[in-house]
């Protein structure tokens, strides 16, 4: 009959290693869903069919409502239960946690596979402190991938790590003793550093990049783009009082608002598609959707404060708390001031978003940044300020306020015995608000981008000819060629690594601007030399381009991991463990590659696991 007397046998066992297969397919979905959605997997309970039991027995009930596979499951379990078998059921914490590790571990084996191939790569660390007050390290590491004749620059998480010693010394002990070989990095293959601007990374003497540059000369740093732009925003709204004011007042209109359900009506009653945004006091550029209110509803806005002073049914305190408010924003220095925020904020605002592009290179925010500085000269002209007092006099128009600066009063100040210098104190309170505000926030933010961004330009300028090597001349070429092969060296006693080699780098490039003419940016030279399969014939190139493409402009990817370190971590999961945490983030922010996994191959990962060596 050609079959054995245990085919009846073999085909039970088939189908119950096949249904087995098809209940594990589905609770592994489970738990990717919740992990990606950063929700809790526990309740209080851990049975079926009772309250409170967690969102994962919620879902496998739900499930058992229209899946039949998981509706026999359970069915199962009830009847295990009832004859007092220990059959396993999979719906436990244990589980969970395994699968949660087991899909972690794939998620990481993928990344870090592709980063091995892309051999160069540049690390993104950034800090916080979480829910239960422990310093947080966000880990990003940043390759050009290439796949398919397709290249890709990726910046992918690896994971949350607790830090003990904040300083230099210690992030550089933790990096590079516990960090790198723990993920099988080599630091010889690091050629970028992308921090924020504090003292214990940025530190030129002592500092985190000092220290992996004396290790590893090639990993260059680059400040965070966006973490600058930001401080320049700070420095110029905190020169004086007359500028910290302005913004004292606009955090002063959304607490009187919203603080009261009645007064916030009020509010919505007369500007029902915008509302008041309080101010932050980190993200400084962010300011603009505090300020944007202000520009397109002050009207709106004055009459909600005079409904509210003269509503005869409010408290006294409110009423006068309305007519304070009332008389700041109606000072015209109050309405010029929002004008040129508004204008200024916008545009920082703009620079700041397109910094957090991951696929923005370094000449890419060395122009945007340039372009910036030129606005700021050309806003010094007189026609731009008397073309804000304009748009602040039809605003103030609207409020029936007079377009009048407020008299200044001139305090005498005593002087010294024999001193001869005599200052000359403004009078008119016109050019009194234009050099003492409007003058003064110009000068500070150009002076400030100068200053904090000149380590930026510094490293963008080593690069800058493979942005425009059409235009550059051929002793200039050649010249930045060799200085960019003595940047890529590196010297272990009497041996010399190098990266590439600048002569035959500027006989490609002399090559290949002759052949090609149509191509301007890195990325889409890059893309022409891999999709026509030229990497041998410009090996350089090739090398220094993707050099360029993977230094980091920002640490934004590791402050959108925060994001999601707030969600994972809250209050209520306060006593998560280290490994739950780092593992639930790598699932949530990695979800196109978790998603993508080959449940078959994390199947049978877990029936290694599971596995039991029999003692005959």
């Amino acid at each position: 009959k050609n079959s054995t007397i245990d085919k009846e046998e073999q085909g039970i066992f088939e189908r119950e290693k096949k249904r087995w297969r098809a209940v594990l397919e589905r609770l592994i979905a489970v738990v990717q869903f919740l992990a990606g959605q950063c929700l809790s997997f526990r309740g209080e309970t851990s049975e079926l069919f009772s309250p409170n039991n967690g969102n994962f027995l919620k879902l496998v009930e739900t499930l058992s409502k229209f899946d039949p596979v998981i509706s026999e499951h359970i069915n199962n379990i009830r009847k295990s239960k009832e004859n007092k078998d220990h059959m396993p059921h999979y719906i436990g914490s244990h589980f969970q946690n395994e699968i949660i590790s087991l899909l972690s571990e794939e998620v990481k084996k993928i990344i870090i596979s592709n980063l091995k191939e892309s051999k160069y790569f540049s690390i993104i660390l950034d800090c916080t402190p979480d829910v239960s007050h422990v310093e947080q390290i966000s880990f990003i590491a940043r390759f050009v991938y290439i796949s398919d004749s397709q290249i890709e620059i990726r910046e992918h998480f690896l994971g949350f790590y607790p830090c003990e010693d904040s300083t230099g010394q210690g992030l550089c002990s933790f990096v590079i003793s516990d960090l790198f070989p723990s993920l099988g990095l080599n630091i010889q293959d690091l050629r970028g550093q992308g921090y924020d601007n504090g003292a214990n990374m940025k530190g030129k003497h002592s500092g985190l990049q000092k220290r992996i540059l004396d290790i590893n000369s090639r990993a260059m740093f680059v400040p965070c783009f966006a973490h600058s732009l930001n401080l320049v925003i700070n420095d110029a709204a905190k020169i004086n009082n007359e500028i910290m004011s302005f913004f004292d007042v606009v955090q002063e209109l959304y607490a009187f608002f919203s603080s009261s359900t009645s007064r916030w009506a009020i509010f919505k009653k007369h500007i029902p598609t915008l509302t008041l945004k309080p101010l932050s006091d980190t993200r400084w550029e962010s300011r603009i959707n505090a300020v944007r209110p202000l520009v397109f509803n002050l009207k709106n806005i004055y009459a909600s404060l005079l409904e509210i002073r003269e509503d005869q049914k409010r408290d006294m305190k409110t009423k006068n708390m309305a007519h304070s408010l009332i008389q700041k924003i109606t000072a015209f220095t109050f309405i010029c001031s929002i004008k040129i925020w508004h204008d200024l904020l916008t545009k920082i605002n703009v620079v700041s978003k397109l910094a957090q592009n991951p696929n923005l290179n370094l000449s890419e925010c060395v122009t945007a940044l340039k372009n910036l500085l030129n606005y700021l000269s050309e806003l010094r002209d007189d026609d731009h300020f008397h073309s804000f007092l304009k748009e602040a006099e039809s605003l103030a128009g609207s409020i029936n306020v007079e377009p009048e600066f407020s008299v200044v009063r001139q305090r005498k100040v005593p002087r010294q015995f024999a001193y001869e210098g005599k200052d000359e104190p403004i009078l008119d309170s016109k050019q009194h608000y234009k050099v003492n505000f409007y003058f003064n926030i110009l000068d500070t933010a150009k002076k400030s981008i100068e200053e904090r961004f000149a380590s930026l330009e510094e490293c963008e300028k080593l690069f800058s000819f493979l942005y425009n090597f059409y235009q550059i001349d051929q002793e200039m070429l050649n010249k930045t060629c060799l200085d960019l092969d003595l940047l890529l060296q590196q010297h272990d006693g009497n041996i010399r690594q190098r990266d590439i080699d600048g002569e035959e780098l500027y006989n490609e490039i002399l090559a290949f601007r002759t052949i090609v003419t149509n191509l301007k940016t890195p990325h889409d030279i890059l893309s022409y030399i891999i999709k026509n399969e030229l990497s041998s014939c410009f090996s350089n190139l090739t090398i220094a381009l993707r050099i360029f493409l993977t230094l980091p402009v920002t640490v934004a990817s590791g402050e959108r991991s925060f994001s999601k370190l707030k969600l994972i971590k809250n209050y209520l999961r306060s006593t998560m463990s280290q490994e739950r945490l780092t593992n639930l983030a790598l699932i949530s922010i990695e979800q196109d590659i978790c998603n993508n996994l080959d449940l078959s191959k994390v199947i049978d990962e877990f029936a290694a696991k599971k596995s039991r060596r029999v003692l005959l």
